[in-house]
Formats: structure tokens, sequence, C-alpha cells
């Protein structure tokens, strides 16, 4: 039997990916103008700054001593890299999972999350985006490289309450950007 952590977890980073995804989103959109070059979905090119990074590499240790994180799972679904971390139980009580997800094929501008309230939230040198689920507890903070592949760091805790989803994606996010090649495209 799967751990609730992992299954729940996994459910977020599957909800996040699928909205990503689906349908169209009425309205104005945000961000850069539009992307002239295209990749078949799955694949990366050689000019991916992205192509060769593992999600785990990218979340520096002290940051998971500090937050209490410890590895939970990695692979890859629907097309997109992912490693979690987990708090498990805390003294205090408050309980979450951190994922990083690479998108190799999917830039700040293919960023559509239906059900999801997207604002612009640089990070660092990197234009982003914070998506919250609308009724929800998901938070997550996008940080675009080039205008075809992108980060996501998912906050989501156990608690239900969305407040503390964005904290933990936002106290992760600068040293992820950090390690993440300078943004083109």
């Amino acid at each position: 039997m799967r751990h609730p952590t992992s299954v729940l977890a996994l459910t977020v980073l599957t909800a996040l990916v699928v909205a990503g995804c689906a349908g169209t989103t009425p309205g104005t959109a945000i961000g850069r103008t539009a992307q002239t070059t295209a990749t078949t979905p799955g694949t990366t090119t050689a000019a991916d700054p992205l192509a060769g990074v593992d999600p785990c590499s990218l979340l520096d240790p002290a940051v998971m001593s500090q937050n209490h994180l410890h590895p939970d799972t990695s692979g890859t679904e629907l097309g997109v890299r992912y490693c979690r971390w987990d708090t498990g139980a805390t003294t205090n009580g408050i309980e979450y999972t951190i994922a990083i997800n690479i998108n190799d094929d999917a830039g700040l501008n293919q960023l559509n999350r239906p059900g999801f309230a997207v604002t612009n939230y640089p990070v660092g040198s990197h234009q982003g985006r914070m998506s919250k689920r609308v009724g929800g507890s998901t938070c997550a903070v996008s940080i675009g490289v080039t205008g075809t592949s992108r980060i996501d760091i998912v906050g989501s805790d156990r608690s239900g309450q969305q407040d503390r989803s964005c904290v933990e994606a936002t106290t992760v996010a600068p040293s992820i950007e950090q390690r993440l090649p300078s943004a083109t495209g």
C-alpha cells in the first residue's frame, strides 16, 4: 500500500500536469510574446538548458535541512521529470510536500491551469508565475528558463492551508532559481 503522503503528492503533481495541459482559459494572457519555435512533447533539444538537469539536484541540502524535508520519490510522469520531498511528522504539527517538476517542452507562455489563479511572480533574474488552486490548498511557483522550458515548485500543505503551501513553495524557490541557467527566449 502506498504511503498517504506519496498518494497526496502524486495526486497534486498529476492535477497540476493535467490542468496545465487541458482546455483553454478565457481572459487576457500574461507574460512574454509568443515563441516561434516548438518541440515535440516528451522530447528535448540540444539547446534546452534543462535537458540534463536532475530535478533532485536543484534543492540545496541546507534548504532541505532547514525545512525538515526528506526525499520521497522521483521519476517521470506525463513527460514531466519530478522530484518530491516530504516533511513527515514534525514537532510543530505542520506537514507538507514540495515537488520540483521540470517541463522541457512547456515554458511560462504554455502555463495553462484552469481552476488556478495565476499571477506574475518573478524569482531572481527569471520570469515567474504563482498558481493558486481556486478553493484548494495547492500553490506552485513556476520559473521560466526558456520560451519552451520551465521549473514548477509545488507546495502542498497536508492540513489544506493554501497560505502555508505558498510559503513552502516561495521559501525554496530562490535557492532553486540560483541553480538554474540564465533565462533565455
